[in-house]
Formats: C-alpha cells, sequence, structure tokens
C-alpha cells in the first residue's frame, strides 16, 4: 500500500478507511428528515409553534407605528 503511488479508491475502502456511513445510510437517513419535514408542513399545531419562534420585532416596525400615532406617514 505505501508504494509511493497514487490510484483512484474504491468506495468500500474509502468507507473502511474513514469510517463514514455508506452512500445508502445517508439517503435513508434523508428520507428520514424529508418525511418529517412533509410532516410538521402538514401539521397546523407544529407549523404554528415554529411561526411564533420566528417572529421577531423589527426596528423599523415601531418606528412606522410611531410615525402613524404622530401624524408624520
Amino acid at each position: 500500500m505505501l508504494s509511493g503511488e497514487w490510484r483512484i479508491r474504491k468506495n468500500d475502502e474509502l468507507e473502511t478507511l474513514f469510517h463514514k456511513p455508506s452512500i445508502l445510510e445517508t439517503i435513508k437517513n434523508k428520507r428520514l428528515l424529508w418525511a418529517g419535514h412533509a410532516w410538521r408542513s402538514q401539521n397546523p399545531y407544529v407549523w404554528y409553534w415554529r411561526k411564533t419562534l420566528m417572529e421577531k420585532d423589527r426596528w423599523e416596525d415601531h418606528v412606522g407605528d410611531g410615525r402613524t400615532e404622530l401624524g408624520m406617514m
């Protein structure tokens, strides 16, 4: 193996060398992640919970409210 030559390695060799999961395991995991994403997009309770967490007040919104109250807009 230490002949000093470069060669193209096979996927099986790379998996054993770097202890990474196979491409099939990776695809299965991604499918499960996508299934969870699809389920959350159809479940209104989870969507409402995530939506309230993502809502943030912006400085421009408060400035705009103040201008309308003062009649500046």
